[in-house]
């Protein structure tokens, strides 16, 4: 007997840490998630076309995060592929994937609007040809020319712009100074001294550094020494 799935949305979300950082509460985590539509043909069951959905949608991830193939489960030879969005094929899978009742997706299919026929195409004209640049009257006079307003020669008084230091950069310089010190535990030490409050936060990570503290924590860690 045929099961009464007749198509639905798989969703599959994982993360992994980042390798390669000498301590592993300083790497960040990268968090992958995969969402995938199917549908199944009238008078076919449902199950096939969930397990093979599910298990694309599961290595799609893995090969997103790096990690090592997941078993492949064959897909039905007349599995079909993922209505187009905005279509009525795409509405009865959503409604279906939540649970709609047989009267409640007839009358919203009923009630959906026809796919709008795409756009004619049309032969685009021959661009108009490039019309000479006009001669400049100062190199027809020999006149020197003006110098610039004030206001062209922009704000060269400003302070310049500083720009942040994200959280990679701040690990990025961790790995590569512990690589040459050898020692986590001086780090650790130093990140500590930039508690922005150690009446509250016993021990802070890299993240928690203040953006305003940051390039002073560089410049300490570059002459950091292990203890």
């Amino acid at each position: 007997m045929a099961s009464v799935i007749t198509g639905g949305t798989v969703s599959v979300e994982d993360c992994k840490k980042h390798e390669g950082y000498p301590d592993p509460q300083f790497a960040p985590t990268r968090k992958v998630r995969v969402e995938l539509i199917f549908a199944v043909p009238e008078g076919q069951d449902g199950k096939p076309y969930l397990d093979a959905t599910a298990a694309e949608a599961d290595a799609k991830v893995a090969e997103m995060l790096g990690s090592p193939p997941r078993a492949k489960i064959s897909k039905p030879a007349t599995m079909a592929s993922a209505p187009e969005p905005g279509s009525k094929a795409a509405l009865e899978a959503e409604l279906v994937a939540k649970g709609a009742s047989a009267a409640d997706l007839g009358h919203a299919l009923q009630a959906a609007p026809a796919a709008a026929p795409g756009p004619k195409r049309t032969r685009k004209a021959a661009d108009p040809p490039t019309p000479a640049a006009a001669a400049d009257p100062d190199e027809l006079t020999g006149n020197e020319p003006a110098p610039a307003a004030d206001d062209d020669l922009g704000d060269l008084t400003g302070e310049a712009k500083v720009e942040p230091i994200s959280d990679l950069e701040l690990n990025n310089a961790v790995a590569k100074r512990n690589a040459v010190i050898k020692s986590g535990v001086a780090i650790r030490k130093l990140v500590q001294t930039f508690n922005p409050d150690p009446g509250k936060l016993a021990n802070i990570v890299l993240a928690q550094i203040p953006q305003e503290r940051r390039t002073d924590f560089l410049k300490k860690l570059e002459v950091l020494t292990a203890d």
